[in-house]
């Protein structure tokens, strides 16, 4: 004898309730996959901005360290004038800036750090320094190298959604000259 009820097992096939959800859990992760991605880029966007500030920050630090150091000048050396024997090079600054552009900053938008008016209060530009960025200085005592830079850094995931657009990030260091 059969005790089967024929509405009671149409309910309940024998693959279980979820036979008519099949596709389901794709739909699922469609809808939470894409948020998920766009924060964790967002995350990685903003980390990049972080450490790009960091190293613009660092090479304006190097670049005003290399305008506080000085050189002799042979070729022009007095012994009468001792302050006017000491030179800073601007081009060394630059150069400074220059390496950690082209080596450490991370640089997705082809922006480039660039220094905006390096700068010595208190020296003197020396005879036939020439112009910018190959200018020299000298007499510096109690001088200051000062060097302010710039760099714009394009987001690419947060500019796209509209929430966060280019970022400009900008230094100023002084450093005392070491000249006593």
């Amino acid at each position: 004898m059969n005790t089967r009820n024929p509405t009671v097992s149409h309910r309940f096939p024998r693959h279980g309730f979820h036979r008519r959800q099949h596709g389901g859990e794709t739909v699922e992760f469609a809808l939470l996959a894409l948020p998920f991605l766009l924060m964790v880029f967002a995350i990685i966007d903003v980390g990049l901005a972080v450490f790009n500030q960091g190293v613009v920050n660092h090479a304006a630090s190097v670049a005003a360290r290399q305008g506080s150091l000085f050189w002799l000048d042979p070729g022009n050396y007095s012994t009468t004038d001792p302050l006017g024997n000491v030179r800073v090079r601007e081009q060394s600054m630059i150069s400074a800036v220059q390496l950690y552009n082209d080596n450490i900053l991370i640089n997705l938008g082809g922006n480039t750090l660039s220094p905006l008016n390096i700068d010595m209060p208190g020296a003197a530009l020396a005879p036939n320094s020439g112009a910018q960025p190959n200018r020299v200085w000298n007499r510096l005592a109690g001088s200051q190298a000062t060097v302010p830079l710039t760099f714009q850094h394009d987001f690419m995931v947060t500019s796209a959604l509209g929430i966060l657009s280019d970022y400009t990030m900008d230094t100023n260091t002084r450093l005392n000259t070491e000249f006593e």
